[in-house]
């Protein structure tokens, strides 16, 4: 069988193209911060502990787990952890799967610095003079302080399921 050689040119060049393609969007959805793999309602309690290794304290039951790293602590809670979340919504995930997530920095990130698009957040008065930005599509809020007029700093961050996921994954209790 003989091949033309303009034809494995073809597929050499579409070979690579295709790889360059499925790079770039690997590439994009590589997490900007190291506690970003970790997705709610798909992530499961072995690969937390993966990357941050064994909590070193764990509530009696198992649905709260705390973890040290370098950048503060993370309080993960897997499915089930609150009532209140068994009364919103039935997910179709198992036990061990992170249902949300905070962070509590060991730093402050200056506001300015984030790469999230703030005009996606919506602003609020929180307690002891923080501020949270919550965005409902995503999952994501963050509580900041301002140590000065001009300047605010993050010193918290949740994780949440998305809109998409929660509609994807979980059927909405009804009251």
């Amino acid at each position: 069988m003989k091949i033309k050689a303009s034809s494995v040119l073809f597929w050499l060049c579409l070979y690579l193209f295709a790889s360059s393609a499925v790079a770039q969007t690997q590439e994009k959805r590589k997490p900007l911060y190291e506690w970003e793999r970790i997705v709610p309602l798909v992530t499961k309690k072995a690969e937390v502990e993966d990357y941050f290794g064994k909590p070193y304290l764990e509530s009696k039951n198992g649905y709260v787990s705390f973890y040290k790293s370098g950048f503060g602590r993370i309080t993960v809670y897997y499915y089930g952890a609150t009532d209140l979340e068994k009364a919103a919504y039935k997910c179709n995930v198992s036990r061990d799967t992170v249902s949300s997530y905070d962070i509590t920095l060991a730093e402050r990130i200056p506001l300015s610095s984030l790469v999230w698009n703030l005009n996606q957040f919506e602003r609020t008065p929180g307690d002891d003079g923080r501020w949270i930005y919550d965005n409902l599509m995503t999952g994501v809020s963050f509580s900041v302080e301002s140590p000065d007029e001009k300047t605010e700093e993050v010193v918290e961050i949740s994780y949440e399921p998305s809109a998409r996921q929660r509609e994807q994954l979980c059927q909405k209790n009804q009251k």
